[in-house]
């Protein structure tokens, strides 16, 4: 396999180079990090790091800004020192551009576990909109919406989402971001408790959809209006018919090509899954309209 070679590359020890020490992953899974040393070993590094000059650090030169998966494959195969090239502009790097740079790069290469990158949005948000967030990482405006969501659950609940969970056993974002559509912010201990339950059955979007509507029903956020005067009730309807729009908006918004694409990414069964939550969708706007229609002939 031939090596990249890439323009202004210089050799570095590893041991003048230190980790981003905000990093946005939390985890790194030490048998991928083995396969690489071992591959680095036979091979050597086929892509430079990229760093960014240090100051008043006697210990290091350096620090990383990407590759960090690779410096500490380097550092298991017992590599002393590294191909790096310098990422910087005139010398200088802002520590959130920084981190920007992080979370966009392991968003690229998919390293990110959905509760890193809802965390690393929380932190960009300090500085850019969500609007600009999705346009820099290449997703949609929903997305952003929904990771920021999933950090009002319980902290019990995001620790089911942890990367140090394996994948396939994690609470997914599906279904952590349906909790929160149903379950009241006040509620934490129904939240943890329908979490819970989808994480230890290992339960499919489906299943997890319809235990937490069961749990919910008479409490969920949709429940709420009652308690409230009949004009307040009228207008956080109008407002509910409204956010919905937008929604819709959104997402008959996005190009063919990209939905073909996702769509093809997905087994038959979460296709299926998908196509059956909107045929329930559909039947309970249904039932809603006829509801409004009844009560307006009266």
């Amino acid at each position: 396999m031939k090596r990249v070679e890439v323009p202004g590359e210089f050799e570095v020890e590893l041991s003048r180079i230190r980790p981003f020490r905000t990093q946005p992953r939390t985890y790194f899974d030490e048998e991928h990090l083995k396969g690489l040393a071992r591959s680095i070993k036979m091979v050597g590094l086929l892509l430079p790091l990229l760093v960014k000059q240090l100051d008043g650090d006697s210990e290091h030169d350096f620090e990383l800004i990407d590759g960090e998966r690779r410096y500490r494959a380097c550092k298991l195969a017992g590599v002393e020192s590294a191909l790096v090239v310098r990422g910087n502009r005139k010398g200088e790097l802002d520590l959130f551009e920084q981190y920007t740079m992080a979370v966009i790069a392991n968003r690229c290469r998919e390293e990110l576990s959905h509760i890193d990158e809802a965390r690393a949005v929380a932190v960009m948000r300090k500085k850019y909109t969500p609007g600009e967030i999705a346009d820099m990482m290449g997703v949609s405006l929903s997305w952003i919406i929904s990771l920021l969501a999933i950090l009002r659950l319980p902290k019990e609940v995001q620790a089911m989402m942890e990367p140090s969970i394996p994948k396939d056993e994690r609470l997914t974002m599906s279904a952590a971001h349906y909790i929160t559509l149903r379950v009241p912010e006040d509620r934490p201990d129904l939240a943890i408790e329908i979490a819970t339950a989808i994480f230890k059955k290992g339960l499919k979007l489906s299943q997890a959809k319809l235990l937490t509507d069961q749990l919910t029903t008479g409490l969920g956020k949709e429940h709420k209006p009652h308690s409230k005067s009949p004009h307040k009730m009228f207008e956080k309807f109008g407002n509910f018919l409204a956010r919905t729009e937008r929604e819709f908006e959104v997402w008959l918004g996005t190009p063919k090509d990209v939905v073909r694409e996702m769509v093809a990414s997905r087994s038959e069964r979460e296709i299926k899954a998908v196509v059956e939550s909107f045929d329930l969708t559909i039947k309970r706007i249904g039932k809603l309209k006829e509801l409004v229609e009844a009560s307006r002939k009266k």
